[in-house]
């Protein structure tokens, strides 16, 4: 009767107990700016005082070492905190990966999309 007890327990245990799925990589610099990197087949090297990664997809960052704060996994991704207008005049449109898509003057002419 003990045996089963100990079983179901360690049952039990096995059933509450599971890893959280993190998709991202979380840098916080001593800014407090945070980059994030999707986790997915990352590799981290470090070369001359900098933290290289890549992951083989667009995202390559470099940071430098003495600029980290501290790393974590996370489930999202760091976000915009603040925007601000820049009125009637010219804007830079990019995507989310940093690429420059170009100027603008009116942004309700771009097609639909994550700009």
């Amino acid at each position: 009767m003990k045996r089963l007890k100990i079983v179901f327990g360690l049952l039990f245990c096995t059933v509450l107990c599971h890893a959280e799925d993190y998709n991202n990589l979380s840098f916080e610099k001593t800014d407090g700016s945070v980059v994030s990197v999707s986790a997915d087949n990352l590799s981290m090297t470090f070369s001359g005082g900098k933290l290289l990664l890549d992951n083989g997809a667009a995202e390559t960052q470099e940071i430098a070492v003495a600029d980290l704060s501290r790393m974590f996994f996370s489930s999202s991704t760091s976000s915009i905190t603040e925007t601000t207008s820049c009125g009637d005049t010219e804007k830079l449109v990019y995507t989310l990966s940093g690429v420059c898509m170009g100027r603008y003057n009116d942004l309700k002419t771009l097609p639909r999309g994550m700009w």
